[in-house]
């Protein structure tokens, strides 16, 4: 009989001890020049994109109970809530195009004792494939490993998004191995934090098998 472990070996380091200075205008740039460069070239190819999407949304509605001591804002003024996001996504010849509007009228989501009003754009991403190489930039999430040491994700129904806006590049140097590197600021509401947080991560994946007879 035959039994096969898989175990990750990581190696990483946050917080390097150097700075990417990110000039996001350039890089937008340079994504528009390629992308437009290639629609302009698949609209010849008469080839198609692939759009996609979803919406989501939550509604709320408060009766004031004193009983459970019900006195937050939205019980005593607003009476209602309503949270929403619409994700897009589009595909071409190898980019890929994120965009989400997020839509918060009176959100107890970020803090339940204030009544939270804004809307906007809270997530954007453009990503290249090029052969063994992943770049993005704008928003996006990651983890290093098991995310003891980076972790940028959300959770909407509670009000969490750590999403990163800088640069990330991708290299997959096999199956089995792979390497990340980035660069940003952590994402606030509709606003971006100041601390410039970059890291580089190395990945591994091995099997180990042994016969037991």
């Amino acid at each position: 009989m035959t039994y096969a472990k898989k175990f990750a070996l990581y190696f990483q380091i946050v917080n390097l001890p150097f700075v990417f200075h990110i000039n996001m205008k350039r890089i937008l740039v340079v994504f528009y020049a390629l992308v437009m460069g290639h629609i302009a070239s698949a609209q010849t190819e008469n080839e198609k994109g692939q759009f996609s999407g979803n919406f989501q949304t939550s509604n709320q509605f408060y009766q004031r109970d004193d009983r459970i001591g019900a006195n937050t804002t939205q019980y005593l003024r607003e009476k209602s809530s309503t949270d929403a996001w619409l994700f897009l996504n589009y595909k071409l010849k190898g980019f890929n195009f994120m965009l989400r509007y997020d839509v918060f009228n009176n959100s107890p989501l970020f803090n339940p004792q204030e009544a939270f009003s804004d809307q906007g754009i809270g997530f954007w991403q453009i990503s290249k494939d090029i052969d063994k190489l992943n770049i993005t930039g704008g928003y996006f999430y990651d983890q290093f490993g098991s995310g003891m040491t980076f972790r940028a994700y959300e959770d909407r129904n509670i009000g969490i998004d750590f999403s990163i806006y800088g640069a990330r590049a991708i290299y997959t140097i096999s199956d089995r191995t792979r390497i990340k590197a980035f660069s940003g600021k952590q994402k606030n509401r509709f606003a971006i934090r100041n601390p410039i947080i970059k890291g580089i991560h190395g990945e591994h994946t091995f099997n180990i098998s042994e016969r037991i007879t």
